[in-house]
């Protein structure tokens, strides 16, 4: 039997208890919130192996998600800017840059220039 996916609601606000509840009668979805105050936010994200993450942009611990993207490379998040109505997607994925000759390249590449 295949896994469901988990989508992990990063943080603890009244409009986060909204999303979770929206998705929450989903039966092809699991949806876990997470406090990021407590201890090894690391670790509990890891173990729950999330096919997304959704934050609020200017939640009081963004800054929180710079290392668990780092350590998890390739989980899509979903930026929520209460302010504006809008969803940013944010993705991420790993990359050697040991030089500046590599780092232009990725920049290139990333452009759609390294034709």
């Amino acid at each position: 039997m295949d896994r469901q996916p988990v989508v992990v609601l990063l943080g603890k606000s009244l409009f986060l208890d909204g999303v979770a509840m929206g998705l929450g009668g989903r039966p092809s979805l699991g949806v876990v919130q997470m406090d990021t105050a407590g201890p090894d936010v690391g670790e509990r994200l890891k173990s729950l192996e999330p096919g997304l993450i959704v934050f609020e942009l200017d939640g009081a611990r963004t800054a929180a998600l710079f290392p668990l993207l780092k350590a998890h490379p390739g989980i899509p998040l979903l930026g929520l800017d209460l302010d504006s109505c809008q969803v940013i997607v944010l993705s991420s994925s790993r990359h050697l840059a040991a030089n500046m000759q590599a780092l232009c390249q990725l920049v290139s590449s990333q452009l759609g220039c390294d034709k």
